[in-house]
Parts: C-alpha cells; sequence; structure tokens
C-alpha cells in the first residue's frame, strides 16, 4: 500500500491503486497539475454567480464587486452608478450658552471644512446655516451665497449668541422655512 508508507507527498488524502497511487482533494478543491496538491476551485468559474462586474473567490463562496464610479447594489449583485448631483445643505448650529464660545469656534471651523469640500454654486452645493439658542437666526439662505469664498466669510463673522437652547424650535424653523422654493 503505497499510501500508507507515508511518502506519497499527497496534499490532502492518498488513495491506493494496485501498485500505485493517487492524490485526492478534499471537497471544494481542485488537484493541481502536478498531481500532488491542491488548490480551491474558483467558485466564480464553477457557477453562475449573476455578478454585474467583478466576482472575486472567498472561501467556499464569492462576492461581488464593483468597477470604480459605480457601488454595490443591495442584491449583492448589481453595480449602480455613482452619481454627483446637487445636493441643498443646511446647518443648524447650536449658539446656547452651553456650548460656550471656544466650542462655538470649533463648530465654525467645522462648517468652514465642509464648505471646502464642496463645490458650491445653485446647480451643485447650496448651503445655508441657522443658528439657535432662545431665537432661531438665519444666518444665511441657501440662496444667498453662490461662492465657497463668500460663504466661509460669513461663517467667520457669525457671533455666539450665547443664551438658552430651543433645539426643537431650530429644528421645526429648518424643515418650514429652509427648504422652501421662491
Amino acid at each position: 500500500d503505497s499510501c500508507a508508507l507515508g511518502d506519497h507527498g499527497c496534499e490532502h488524502s492518498c488513495v491506493s491503486s494496485e501498485d500505485s497511487f493517487v492524490c485526492q482533494c478534499f471537497e471544494g478543491y481542485i488537484l493541481r497539475e502536478d498531481g500532488k496538491t491542491c488548490r480551491r476551485k474558483d467558485v466564480c468559474q464553477a457557477i453562475d454567480h449573476g455578478c454585474e462586474h467583478i466576482c472575486v473567490n472567498s472561501d467556499d463562496s464569492y462576492t461581488c464587486e464593483c468597477l470604480e464610479g459605480f457601488q454595490l447594489a443591495e442584491d449583492g449583485k448589481r453595480c449602480r452608478k455613482c452619481t454627483e448631483g446637487p445636493i441643498d445643505l443646511v446647518f443648524v448650529i447650536d449658539g446656547s450658552k452651553s456650548l460656550g464660545e471656544e466650542n462655538f469656534e470649533v463648530v465654525k471651523q467645522f462648517v468652514t471644512g465642509i464648505i471646502d469640500s464642496l463645490t458650491i454654486s445653485p446647480k451643485a452645493a447650496r448651503v445655508g446655516l441657522l443658528q439657535y439658542s432662545t431665537q432661531v437666526r438665519t444666518e444665511f439662505t441657501l440662496r444667498n451665497f453662490n461662492s465657497a469664498k463668500d460663504m466661509k466669510k460669513a461663517v467667520a463673522h457669525m457671533k455666539y449668541m450665547g443664551k438658552g437652547s430651543m433645539t426643537g424650535l431650530a429644528l421645526k424653523h429648518m424643515f418650514e422655512r429652509s427648504f422652501t422654493q421662491g
């Protein structure tokens, strides 16, 4: 029994024949051309995976991936084109005394950073900003500025209100007034 001698070199299992032996692979593997070592089956080649763009083998299964500029749809197989479209963004900034002036400046820096990451124009990104404490103050609307430079200047000059906090009032104001046509 050639397999019993133990020097057969089979990676997975050895099956004896009359005067020789044959190497076999475990489920999910196929024998390499050397007749001794095994490699995982290419699941992507073996089945109708249904991936729209790219099939990637993983363990005993596969996953689908998309080409650059696309993202995987909810079904995990189809790919959707990533779109860049217009966006209306309204910041609702806490200007209450609980935030404090120092943190208010940090919030202003954050807003400026977001503005820097957007393409500001009527057909790309429009940005508005509300500040609230006991009242709501519209610092600028979606239609006030067509350039990031002017918008950032308005953020820099925004004065801290520093009174009580009426978050609900601010959100109601934003919902009712910030996104209306006109």
